[in-house]
């Protein structure tokens, strides 16, 4: 199998000889598909990140006193559990 070798220009400057058992096989379009989306996915690493308890803004205090309310204690309303607190578990890249 001979294959051209072109310069930037797109002249001709040899012709080389391909093993056929390497370059001659068929085109596996299951590899290529797996390796184009593996490429994709990689592009986009690095552009994810949420806020921990205490890079939200806010206050500190507790929302409300400890005893005596009927409610769950809470620390203060950065937390967690609380609606615009800060997340567990999420991606801190």
């Amino acid at each position: 199998m001979k294959c051209q070798i072109v310069d930037i220009s797109n002249k001709k400057v040899k012709e080389i000889e391909l093993d056929k058992t390497v370059f001659g096989l068929e085109v596996r379009s299951d590899i290529l598909s797996r390796a184009v989306n593996w490429q994709l996915s990689k592009r986009q690493s690095g552009n994810h990140k949420t806020k921990q308890r205490s890079e939200v803004k806010g206050s500190t205090i507790k929302p409300f006193k400890q005893k005596g309310t009927g409610r769950a204690r809470q620390g203060d309303k950065k937390a967690p559990q609380m609606r615009g607190g800060g997340v567990a578990f999420g991606p801190v890249v």
